[in-house]
């Protein structure tokens, strides 16, 4: 066996010493280059992309430049001085110190959940690696072209005053973002306010910031501008956010009355977190007005203009409700005509001329006087709630004009596992019709939730002033009394109908209790 090698290798060590080489390098480059590139793809397969980075430029460029060199200088059999071995010289230098900031690079500041190193921006990196290969390169070429790296250093220095002076502006924006990506402070999906400016951050590099305005245009922001304004980030990621909201109202209203009007209004809105509960607060006494705020809290800052606009909506209705007076309005110089101000309805000859026209109870003028002598004039917000299942109503109302939507909500309980929480739709009431239910006159809880399918007027008469009206009126307490009947028989079958054996679910048995002990045959 080993004289059959020898056999074999004695001509390949007569050939000349440039031959053996030029095979060993026409053998072993393709067979490293396959290797290198065996390696990469698999690295690339297992998602370590940075190391198969550098693999893959080892094989790409490291090595043929490397391959070249060695040609030329053994098969070629060209003088170290010659131009083509300098430049060959030249570039397998830069080549391979790239290549080992790449794999010192991927090594020591690898991203990963473990690693300590993953805050680092991929910028900086990328700097860092270009000014060592930069400082690399210049020893390279000091030292194959026989430069003076001082002097060449000078140059440069000279130089990088010159472009500095001509380029600050760019430059001051580069380094603002360097600090900005570095510091880690936006990522993009945040929503900002910059100056003027609100919106969410779409992109963001070394140079500039670009977000997407509430309007749906991009704003370029240079990030030189960052670094001279002040810069608000809104909490995401199911952070909590706070809205507050002032209001101007008279000296005559009771602060706690205000404070809980404002809380029943940021109950009522959609959005408006219940818990940490809503905070209505009595700010300060100003020449004119009480200043009172409201502090809301929202699960996300994207929708916060919609839910300060539904605050306002549903508030503008309790206000109303409630007779709160808003001092700003008159304090202004000009008044509207009298035609184009809207009926406000204070005065019980107003609201009995509205009930007339309602035809809902028809009686003698004076007598409807009388009952709504402490009567007021509510309103409510389509989709508001005027009576919650379970409450205890303190007023009867008369539709004057709109419609409202009377529901059954169900237990979790009683439902046993079904997937849909959906209220059961019951009746309709519309213009000329009460929202009257059999426990408004024993200080029952009300069986339905009511709520107002468009924007509603009513009247509201207090329970004590309609009972006392009742006992002097029998007619008309027996013409309520089979309203009531009927509509409680059209719910039961509705109920029957949409929860097959209701009744025998122990949850819903009190329920069922009620509205027979309400609707007696």
């Amino acid at each position: 066996m080993i004289s059959y090698l020898t056999s074999f290798l004695d001509p390949l060590f007569s050939l000349p010493t440039w031959e053996v080489t030029g095979i060993l390098l026409l053998v072993g480059f393709p067979l490293l280059t396959v290797i290198v590139g065996e390696i990469a793809h698999r690295l690339w397969k297992a998602e370590s992309e940075p190391l198969a980075n550098a693999f893959y430029f080892l094989r790409n460029y490291a090595l043929p430049f490397l391959f070249a060199g060695l040609m030329l200088r053994t098969v070629a059999g060209l003088e170290p001085g010659h131009i083509a071995i300098k430049l060959t010289d030249t570039l397998v230098g830069i080549t391979w110190i790239n290549a080992i900031v790449s794999f010192f690079n991927a090594l020591v500041f690898s991203e990963g959940e473990e690693t300590s190193n993953r805050n680092i921006p991929k910028l900086f990196l990328d700097l860092l690696r270009l000014f060592l290969v930069a400082l690399g390169a210049a020893f390279v070429i000091s030292f194959v072209w026989d430069v003076n790296l001082g002097a060449m250093l000078t140059a440069l220095g000279v130089g990088s005053v010159v472009l500095g002076l001509a380029l600050q502006d760019t430059l001051g924006s580069l380094f603002t973002g360097l600090a900005m990506l570095s510091a880690r402070n936006f990522k993009v999906g945040d929503w900002v306010k910059i100056g003027t400016k609100e919106g969410v951050v779409k992109s963001m590099n070394w140079r500039t910031m670009v977000i997407q305005t509430r309007s749906g245009d991009d704003a370029v922001m240079p990030n030189l501008m960052l670094g001279r304004q002040e810069v608000t980030r809104f909490m995401t990621d199911d952070k909590w956010h706070i809205i507050t909201l002032e209001f101007e109202l008279s000296f005559d209203h009771p602060p706690e009355m205000v404070k809980k009007l404002l809380q029943q209004a940021a109950a009522a809105t959609p959005g408006v977190l219940k818990n940490p509960p809503p905070e209505g607060r009595l700010v300060k006494y100003d020449d004119h007005a009480v200043v009172y705020s409201i502090r809301l809290w929202v699960a996300n800052y994207a929708p916060v203009p919609l839910i300060k606009s539904d605050f306002h909506c549903v508030f503008w209705y309790l206000a109303k409700r409630n007779k709160l007076i808003f001092p700003g309005r008159y304090h202004r110089f000009y008044r509207p005509p009298e035609k184009l101000v809207p009926p406000s309805f204070d005065d019980v000859g107003q609201l009995t001329d509205l009930l007339v026209a309602t035809k809902a109870i028809p009686r003698k003028t004076e007598l409807l006087q009388k009952l709504l002598a402490n009567a007021t004039y509510a309103t409510f917000r389509e989709n508001e709630r005027i009576l919650e299942q379970d409450e205890v109503a303190d007023n009867f109302y008369i539709i004057t004009a709109g419609r409202v939507s009377i529901d059954f909500e169900l237990d979790e309980e009683v439902l046993e596992g079904e997937e849909s929480l959906e209220p059961i739709h019951l009746q309709t009431y519309e213009e000329g019709q009460f929202i009257v239910f059999k426990t408004l006159f024993n200080n029952g809880p009300t069986p339905f939730r009511v709520r107002a399918d468009t924007d509603l007027s009513t009247i509201a008469i207090p329970v004590s002033e309609l009972e006392k009206f009742l006992t002097e009126d029998t007619q008309l307490a027996h013409e309520i009394q089979e309203i009531i009947s009927s509509r409680e028989d059209v719910a039961e079958r509705i109920l029957r109908k949409a929860i097959p054996g209701y009744e025998d679910q122990s949850a819903a048995s009190d329920r069922i209790q009620i509205m027979k002990h309400m609707f007696p045959n």
